[in-house]
């Protein structure tokens, strides 16, 4: 749902405390991408969405549908009556929940690789929604349950004091989260070309090849350099089935912080184990605020004198290291 970057800069996100905060006002690199206004943004006319969809996503002979036509098949498709519009739409889909039985409806403008779904379903269980094919419309539909929580992004933050508590909860359950991938290696042939695995030696060569980049922050580029000695690393990890955006828009938790289900996985692919935990960096160990990026430096107040990110971090990489199956990702990796 938000946009989707891949350098290799952002997935080996434990070495940004090299970057002062000020840097990513200059370079889209490591930047968080998504924000509470980019997922109101998403808040669209469902006539607009359908027209949006347009003709090449259907046969040159199918006409598109119109919302009534979508509303009518999804109360079929449930033989209920009880059909609402989902408030926040998606960027490519038009979703319907039907609150009595608890499942959402989602017109897409293509079909998910149901492989891919299943896969997911398979490692986290209901975490990860199943979802189930329905044909004889003229778009691809799905159906699959509501996920009780709410999408973290939209939580509220005191402003008297961070909830410390609260999101230490939901990190060490991510943690839990992430590890469960390593359970299920994949064989290396899966990686695709453009995967982030495969390109992270280009793309550090081209970062530091970036004359903008020597200018206005040369210690990144030293970084840089030091990272693309150890991209021999990546050989030692499994892959593994991966989120391309774990980002907050896609986790749902409950008022204390319990991680509640994780979606958007119909573009996972196949990474070096651990390659999506970027987001994790970017959705709860800083925060976007005045068009600037920081992590969260303020103390922590829970008698340790560590900031708020740095108890995060810790106890995320804590409890991943306590989940993971030790003969299959190198120990020497995991950050002491």
């Amino acid at each position: 749902m938000a946009s989707r970057l891949s350098p290799l800069s952002r997935t080996l996100s434990r070495h940004w405390d090299l970057i002062p905060s000020e840097s990513f006002n200059n370079f889209k690199v490591g930047k968080r991408t998504t924000s509470r206004r980019m997922a109101c943004s998403r808040k669209r006319d469902d006539r607009k969405l359908l027209r949006e969809a347009g003709a090449e996503a259907l046969a040159p002979t199918e006409a598109m549908p119109a919302q009534s036509d979508c509303d009518d098949f999804a109360k079929r498709t449930l033989q209920t009556e009880d059909i609402q519009l989902v408030e926040n739409q998606g960027a490519t889909s038009y979703n319907l929940i039907c609150p009595s039985q608890t499942k959402i409806v989602q017109f897409r403008l293509k079909r998910f690789d149901e492989e891919v779904l299943a896969l997911a379903h398979q490692i986290y269980g209901d975490l990860v929604p199943s979802v189930t094919f329905f044909g004889g419309f003229s778009l691809p539909v799905y159906v699959s349950p509501v996920i009780p929580g709410q999408i973290h992004i939209f939580q509220k933050f005191p402003s008297t004091a961070f909830p410390l508590e609260r999101q230490l909860k939901t990190t060490v359950e991510l943690a839990q989260f992430v590890a469960k991938s390593a359970f299920w290696p994949r064989l290396r042939s899966s990686y695709s070309a453009t995967s982030w695995t495969k390109t992270a030696r280009s793309t550090l060569e081209k970062l530091i090849q970036n004359d903008d980049l020597k200018r206005f922050e040369p210690r990144f580029i030293k970084k840089a350099i030091s990272l693309l000695e150890k991209i021999p690393l990546l050989d030692k990890l499994p892959p593994v089935l991966s989120h391309a955006d774990f980002a907050e828009i896609n986790i749902l938790v409950n008022s204390q912080g319990n991680l509640r289900g994780v979606i958007d996985f119909e573009d996972a692919k196949t990474e070096a184990f651990g390659m999506c935990i970027f987001g994790i960096y970017e959705g709860f160990f800083g925060v976007m605020k005045d068009q600037k990026w920081s992590f969260f430096d303020q103390d922590a107040r829970d008698g340790s004198g560590k900031s708020v990110k740095n108890v995060l971090e810790t106890a995320f990489w804590r409890r991943s290291g306590a989940h993971c199956p030790r003969r299959r990702v190198d120990r020497s990796l995991r950050r002491r």
